[in-house]
C-alpha cells in the first residue's frame, strides 16, 4: 500500500510542533531488513498465480478507509470486494460511496466473499485480537501501523501466519516516499558507502492537536503518539540500516490537553 504520506491516518495540516522526539542510535547492519512493509510480492503471489485479482476485505469504516479503497482502486492486481464493520449502515454507506460489491457486520462473514488478504483499519489496540482471528479463518492480514503495542504480539501474529501460510504485513506508506524511495536507490548502489549513523528530524503538525480532537486515541495516554507518529521515522529507518536494538525517547515539553489528560 503506497500512497504520500498525506494519506496515512491520521492526516496532517496546521497546529504547534509536535513535542516528542524520538531519538534512535544503532542497528546490526547496514543493509536493507529481510522485511519489507510491501506487502504485494508476498499477498499478492497465490492470486497472481491463479490469473485474478487479490480480493481485499477492508475491516473498519472510518477515516483512513477511504485512502486505502482509492488506492486499491488504481490496482490492477487487487480489489476490494468487502467492507467489514459492526457499525452495518456506515460499512454500507462506504461500499456505496466507493463501489465495493458488499458489506457485511462481522469477521466471519468475510468467509462466504472468499477474501484473500484483510485490511486491518480498526483502533490500534484491537488490532491483535483482530488479526489473530482472521488469521485463524484463513485470511492473510495487511494491519495499518501500529501493528501492536507489544513487539511479542506482532511476533505470535508473524508466528501464526508463517503456519498458516498466510501473508501478513504491515503498512508504512513513509518508506514508498519518492524521495526516500530515490535516497535507498543511491545507498543500495553504494554512492553514498555503508551507512553508519542516521538523524531523523520529525516535525510536523498534527491536525486533530489543532482542532482540538482530544478523544482521538493518540492523545488519550501519553505514549500513544509514539505509537501513532513514531513508526514512520522508525520504518525509515529500519529499511536505512536494519532492525533496531535500543530506543531512547525524550519528552521535549508537557501540555494538559484537558483536565488530566497530558500530552507530551
Amino acid at each position: 500500500m503506497t500512497r504520500p504520506s498525506t494519506a496515512d491516518a491520521p492526516a496532517v495540516a496546521s497546529s504547534p510542533t509536535s513535542p516528542v522526539t524520538p531519538i534512535t542510535q544503532a542497528a546490526e547492519s547496514s543493509a536493507p531488513p529481510a522485511v519489507t512493509a510491501d506487502p504485494r510480492p508476498d499477498t499478492y503471489a497465490a492470486a497472481s498465480a491463479a490469473a485474478r485479482p487479490t480480493r481485499v476485505a477492508i475491516v473498519g469504516a472510518g477515516f483512513i478507509a477511504d485512502f486505502h479503497l482509492d488506492v486499491l482502486a488504481e490496482l490492477d492486481e487487487a480489489e476490494a470486494v468487502v467492507l467489514c464493520d459492526p457499525a452495518l449502515d456506515r460499512a454500507r454507506a462506504l461500499a456505496s460511496a466507493k463501489g465495493v460489491p458488499a458489506a457485511v457486520a462481522n469477521l466471519r462473514e468475510l468467509c462466504e466473499h472468499d477474501v484473500d488478504v484483510a485490511h486491518v483499519l480498526t483502533p490500534p489496540a484491537t488490532h491483535v485480537a483482530v488479526a489473530r482471528e482472521l488469521l485463524e479463518l484463513g485470511v492473510g492480514v495487511f494491519l495499518e501501523k501500529p501493528a501492536a503495542l507489544c513487539a511479542a504480539d506482532v511476533r505470535a501474529l508473524g508466528a501464526l501466519a508463517a503456519e498458516r501460510g498466510l501473508p501478513f504485513g504491515v503498512n508504512h506508506n513513509h518508506v514508498h516516499q519518492p524521495a526516500f524511495q530515490r535516497l535507498l536507490e543511491r545507498v543500495a548502489a553504494g554512492d553514498i558507502g555503508r551507512v553508519q549513523h542516521v538523524q531523523v528530524c520529525w516535525n510536523v503538525p498534527l491536525a486533530q492537536l489543532d482542532a482540538e480532537q482530544y478523544g482521538h486515541w493518540m492523545f488519550r495516554a501519553p505514549r500513544n503518539i509514539v505509537y501513532e507518529q513514531g513508526p514512520h521515522p522508525f520504518s525509515q529507518v529500519h529499511a536505512l540500516i536494519g532492525r533496531m536494538v535500543d530506543v531512547d525517547t525524550r519528552v521535549l515539553s508537557t501540555r494538559e490537553l484537558l483536565p488530566g489528560q497530558v500530552f507530551h
